[in-house]
């Protein structure tokens, strides 16, 4: 029993040093190699794939991402590559990869603006305005004339004292087209309260009333104009 126990160890003993060997094998053969593909995903914020992505890489080789946000450059040798991710309504990333391995998958996340709107919104409602702020700029490079990040702007406008400007901007997305309820109380808001001028709120509760009737609003129009 003891012979046979000891030749049982020593065929263990056997495999496993074959199996090692092939695995160390296996794993030079990925590291090693003249070309390869390149093999990548990108997702958002919220763990969904991001589809119709430009993708260049060094500048040059130019692809857009499939239906489930995967990206594939074909025939790369090993080195560092540049890679450029660009998207309509996304924050562009820019980062360098080191290709070394045949089995390596690139996994990239693109911040949308969607998501930097929810942000700046929570940031303002815990009075984090140095993060508002930041987060604002990164917002207006990618959609300058987004009516709700102009909002946004008004508000931290306001947060610093400028009432002036805060009203400007307001001014500003309705003049561009774009006509809303909340832009309309808070310019009445700030011209009654913060400028002093009731006969400017009286004008833009005039407008709010006109798109929508509110008791609210309407008896404060009222007392404005007695």
């Amino acid at each position: 029993m003891k012979i046979r126990y000891a030749f049982v160890l020593v065929a263990m003993a056997l495999f496993f040093a074959v199996f090692l060997i092939a695995c160390q094998s296996e794993g030079e053969a990925l590291k090693h190699f003249e070309k390869a593909p390149i093999n990548g995903m990108v997702y958002d914020y919220e763990n969904s794939p991001c589809s119709n992505v430009i993708v260049k890489l060094n500048g040059k080789h130019v692809i857009r991402t499939d239906i489930n946000g995967r990206f594939t450059f074909l025939g790369m040798p090993p080195g560092t590559y540049g890679l450029w991710f660009e998207k309509q309504g996304y924050e562009s990333l820019e980062l360098a990869f080191d290709f070394h391995s045949r089995s390596q998958v690139l996994y990239v996340k693109m911040m949308s603006l969607k998501i930097l709107i929810q942000r700046i919104e929570k940031a303002t409602t815990d009075k984090h305005w140095k993060e508002a702020e930041s987060l604002l700029l990164r917002a207006m490079i990618i959609d300058r004339e987004n009516p709700t990040v102009h909002y946004l702007k008004a508000t931290l406008a306001l947060y610093r004292g400028e009432a002036e400007e805060a009203a400007r901007i307001l001014r500003g997305i309705i003049e561009s087209g774009y006509s809303d309820t909340t832009i309309l109380v808070s310019l009445a808001d700030i011209y009654q309260y913060r400028l002093n001028d009731p006969e400017r709120a009286k004008e833009y509760l005039a407008a709010y009333l006109y798109i929508q009737e509110d008791p609210e609003i309407r008896k404060r129009y009222e007392q404005l104009g007695q």
